[in-house]
């Protein structure tokens, strides 16, 4: 036989291969699939647990870098906001508010609006306490059903020195 001539008969594959690759990509979407909400819901309340800890970490540099008293106020559900404030000498008072994205609850310590008040040097007048690892007061958490029973928690403290902590629990 002459390398030019191609046989029909081998080229393509048979309708057996075909199934078999289309039953292995459902089988593998079966399992990925509903696994992918479960992933979103949980990115979800992560950003939301790194926009509000950067944010309170805005609000300490703003009170060190223009040396102003900055108070950083958050709402408890159903109000989902949190903002801070702050009075440059001669202008009126600028304020930042900030909505917590939707399906993620957040909650206080002690229950209603929570005011930390941060002063010039950077340091909390009124932080969590005992301290960000035990927290029993001024304290907030973030938390969303992620599927299957499942809730992450996010709990955000402010100690005396001004550092911002975040622990994750599921």
């Amino acid at each position: 036989m002459n390398s030019r001539t191609v046989r029909r008969g081998e080229a393509g594959f048979t309708l057996a291969e075909l199934l078999v690759v289309v039953v292995i990509i459902g089988l593998t979407a079966a399992v990925f699939v509903p696994n992918m909400g479960a992933f979103f819901r949980a990115y979800r309340i992560r950003g939301a647990a790194d926009q509000l800890s950067g944010h309170m970490r805005t609000a300490r540099q703003i009170a060190v870098t223009q040396r102003l008293p900055v108070t950083f106020t958050i709402n408890a559900s159903p109000a989902n906001t949190y903002s801070f404030s702050y009075t440059i000498p001669g202008k009126p008072t600028t304020t930042q508010t900030f909505n917590v994205v939707k399906h993620v609850t957040v909650t206080n310590t002690p229950t209603g609006p929570l005011a930390f008040t941060i002063n010039t040097n950077g340091t909390i007048a009124n932080p969590t306490m005992p301290d960000d690892q035990n927290p029993t007061s001024n304290f907030v958490v973030l938390a969303s059903g992620i599927g299957s029973g499942v809730t992450d928690r996010y709990t955000l403290t402010f100690t005396v020195a001004g550092k911002v902590g975040v622990k994750f629990v599921r």
